[in-house]
């Protein structure tokens, strides 16, 4: 894990929580190898019913491990503890998260993000007619019924 100064292009965001109270989170960018591998799962795997939630979990921690909190040096949310230690809520945790797609990625604007989801819905629609489809089809070739005249 790269250290807290080798955060890349880091920027801070004030957050207001959910008690109404703020408190500033430091987004960085990614480097392109993770951009690549959070940009290709963490959407797919995030979908109900079809993701796989410990590979979004697992993503999400790759993730997380790039905000960091603004201290003397500091200190990145690279583990579950700290995570829990300075996000008190499930809301607080998917906006940063969020924040981090918006920020990485350009095309994740959040007025873009309705037709990013669209297609994706899309995609996975398709996918799924497909393979239904295809496991519809008979297993073998039906003969015709001989005539009862």
């Amino acid at each position: 894990m790269p250290a807290t100064g080798d955060l890349l292009e880091p920027k801070e965001v004030d957050f207001t929580l959910p008690d109404g109270s703020k408190k500033t989170y430091i987004l960085s960018k990614f480097d392109a190898i993770l951009g690549r591998e959070i940009i290709c799962q963490y959407p797919r795997t995030g979908i109900p019913a079809i993701g796989d939630y410990k590979q979004n979990e697992e993503i999400m921690f790759k993730l997380m491990s790039h905000v960091a909190i603004p201290a003397g040096n500091p200190i990145r949310l690279s583990t579950p503890e700290l995570i829990r230690n300075h996000v008190k809520s499930a809301e607080t945790l998917l906006e940063l998260e969020m924040a981090m797609m918006e920020y990485n990625y350009r095309f994740f604007l959040r007025e873009n993000l309705s037709a990013f989801f669209a297609a994706l819905a899309k995609k996975v629609l398709d996918t799924a007619t497909s393979i239904l489809t295809r496991s519809s089809e008979p297993s073998s070739p039906t003969t015709k019924q001989p005539s009862t005249n």
